[in-house]
């Protein structure tokens, strides 16, 4: 087919609505964490930390600059006679080699400690991220549910406006619908601020500009089966970065405390002289002369051995060996607490989700079948379904609570961040 402008004028809003749909990225929970850990603003600016490491560790272990001396005299407020002595020195300080290499180490441990510092901090956003993220669609699907109460509502509002009418109920009934129905718009507008409230949070968390605005989406299914036995205690400890970061400071408290040890002698001095001197001897008179030499200075560690920076570092080693300790118990606790806690949250939302529903359902189908027969009111039938769907609402209630259990315990195991993030 020949192009023309005249396709091109048709095909032009087809183009607009594909780029459109396009523009409108869609986020679960995997790509927005992905999305969160490399565009986070602050945790950007956090990453330099492990930049400031990496450059201490490049310039560390190297000889101090050395020092040029001069040093000049002469007998001008003497005799007179013109004596003077120039003296010109080359200084190197030579630290020991143990305090070289333990400065080295020591910068080493700390680029270690400042990525996993980091790694504590993506996997505290990755479980502010999954929280909001299932916020939004929690409350979005509660939404979802208050808009049907209110339809529902009207509903029974126009058919006890013609039961009055007709002098078959009570003008009491219909102020408590309204009331009811004003009570659920006050709560429909109350969600629709939240789910604002959430997707700007998002935004912020992501690293997205407040426009243009991106769908998110959660998997709120309930699996079918229970949830797998706890994981093993080495590999909750592997995978939690706080763990890693208490074993580190550990190493980085060791290696300090072999650097203030290899600090106890201090530094020795290394002197090149050039010394040019001009003196008056008899009887031969003035003369000159010219001094080459070496000159060493060794510190004596008689009264000053470093013991307060030995005993400071040997305090910091014991107080992360304790803070290690203390936190091997807690994680592993905490585990084990929420594992409880999500196997049971799992067990209530299956409950509500099934057993609870189905009877609910029956019992709306029973209502409505009796009203075909014409055994029940309308009213009745509508009360039937307003209590379905507050059972749906309770069960949507515990489903969230499980999902939030099941976000708190791949927290505590480690297991948040999706595999490319590990």
């Amino acid at each position: 087919m020949k192009f023309t402008f005249r396709n091109a004028f048709y095909l032009l809003p087809l183009l607009l609505f594909l780029k459109s749909h396009h523009a409108q990225e869609t986020f679960h929970l995997n790509q927005a964490l992905t999305q969160a850990i490399s565009h986070n603003k602050e945790l950007a600016f956090a990453r330099l930390e492990i930049d400031r490491a990496k450059a201490r560790f490049r310039w560390s272990g190297r000889l101090p600059n050395p020092r040029l001396e001069l040093n000049g005299s002469s007998d001008h407020f003497g005799l007179n006679e013109g004596e003077r002595n120039l003296q010109i020195a080359f200084v190197q300080s030579y630290p020991r080699t143990a305090a070289l290499h333990s400065e080295t180490t020591l910068r080493y441990h700390q680029i270690a400690l400042a990525e996993a510092e980091i790694r504590t901090k993506e996997q505290a956003l990755a479980a502010r991220v999954a929280e909001s993220l299932l916020q939004l669609v929690a409350t979005e699907h509660f939404l979802e549910i208050t808009r049907e109460h209110i339809e529902l509502d009207k509903a029974i509002l126009r058919s006890l406006k013609d039961f009055i009418n007709r002098g078959e109920a009570s003008r009491l009934d219909l102020a408590q619908t309204e009331l009811k129905l004003r009570h659920l718009h006050q709560q429909e507008r109350g969600q629709i601020t939240k789910i604002k409230q959430y997707r700007l949070q998002l935004h912020q968390l992501l690293g997205l500009p407040p426009e243009p605005e991106v769908f998110f989406r959660y998997d709120m299914n309930l699996p079918e089966e229970k949830p797998s036995s706890p994981l093993s205690e080495e590999e909750i400890l592997s995978n939690r970065a706080e763990y890693r970061l208490a074993e580190g400071e550990i190493r980085a408290a060791d290696s300090a405390l072999a650097h203030e040890r290899a600090n106890t002698r201090g530094a020795r001095k290394w002197k090149a002289i050039l010394q040019e001197e001009r003196s008056i001897d008899q009887p031969e008179g003035a003369e000159r002369n010219t001094f080459i030499g070496v000159g060493v200075s060794i510190p004596l560690p008689l009264r000053q051995k470093n013991e307060a920076g030995i005993e400071l570092a040997t305090i910091n080693k014991r107080s992360a060996e304790k803070a290690l300790e203390a936190l091997r118990f807690n994680i592993l606790s905490e585990y084990h607490a929420a594992h409880s806690y999500h196997t049971d949250n799992w067990a209530i939302a299956r409950t509500a989700d099934t057993e609870i529903l189905q009877l609910a359902r029956k019992s709306y189908d029973d209502y409505r079948l009796a009203y075909l027969d014409g055994q029940v009111s309308l009213l009745q039938v509508q009360r039937a379904l307003e209590q379905l769907n507050e059972l749906e609402e309770q069960a949507l209630k515990a489903t969230v609570l499980y999902h939030q259990s099941q976000i708190q315990l791949r927290r505590l195991s480690g297991e948040l961040l999706p595999p490319a993030e590990q």
